[in-house]
């Protein structure tokens, strides 16, 4: 009796959910201490939430203002700039042991302490979803940070290998989709909010807050934008 052959199924892939920065502020804005650190950790960086879970202390660099990103899936290790901000929030945290974010300190460990953080998160989620009335933060995953980001970076950027390297992928094909992702966002100045700068240390609060710098006014006044 000859064997019946069935066809592979190709499913589809969907391209993961964008949301508004905005959005993505009232959640670090809206959480703990120390879950408001990861996430904003998440935001900053598009690190792999498993990732943000292994750093330890000594990742942190205070006078170079970077993080060392040990690999996830087999990917690249990075060392990353975040800001002043995130690194006060850093320094806020409770010393536990080597790590950050892990209570027990214990690699075997890792991926359930996660999974507990993953489940409160989506409870913390759901009822900031009732309270604004806003249902799409419902859709808003930790993985979704890394989304957010790769696409805001490449969108700002236009250079797909400087994201790849950002996100630690080992192959470009990994990291093309975030070229259609982006190329479904509208980049009219409607989505954008502009911010004016009277001199370096506002400019630098600028910077360290997400905008990016445009251009110079014959007043001397430096234009910042950043997406909505």
């Amino acid at each position: 009796m000859s064997k019946l052959k069935l066809r592979k199924c190709h499913v589809a892939e969907k391209l993961p959910f964008i949301p508004l920065e905005r959005e993505i502020d009232i959640l670090i804005s809206s959480a703990r201490h120390r879950q408001s650190c990861f996430l904003r950790l998440l935001k900053e960086t598009g690190m792999r939430p498993i990732e943000a879970w292994r750093l330890k202390w000594t990742d942190i660099d205070h006078s170079q203002r970077t993080v060392n990103i040990r690999t996830a899936k087999r990917g690249n290790p990075r060392k990353l700039k975040v800001s002043q901000q995130l690194l006060n929030m850093v320094g806020g945290l409770k010393k536990h042991n080597f790590h950050l974010f892990s209570v027990s300190g214990r690699k075997e460990r890792f991926n359930t302490e996660l999974e507990h953080f993953t489940n409160y998160y989506t409870k913390f989620r759901r009822r900031l979803t009732s309270k604004l009335q806003n249902p799409r933060l419902t859709q808003i995953s930790l993985y979704t940070f890394r989304h957010w980001k790769a696409t805001t970076e490449y969108l700002r950027t236009r250079d797909i290998f400087h994201v790849k390297q950002l996100l630690g992928h080992k192959r470009i094909e990994n990291t093309m989709k975030y070229i259609n992702i982006a190329n479904t966002i509208t980049t009219d100045q409607a989505q954008y909010i502009c911010k004016v700068a009277h001199n370096a240390e506002e400019a630098t609060a600028l910077v360290e807050n997400g905008f990016d710098y445009v251009t110079t006014t014959p007043e001397g006044l430096m234009l910042f934008r950043k997406r909505k």
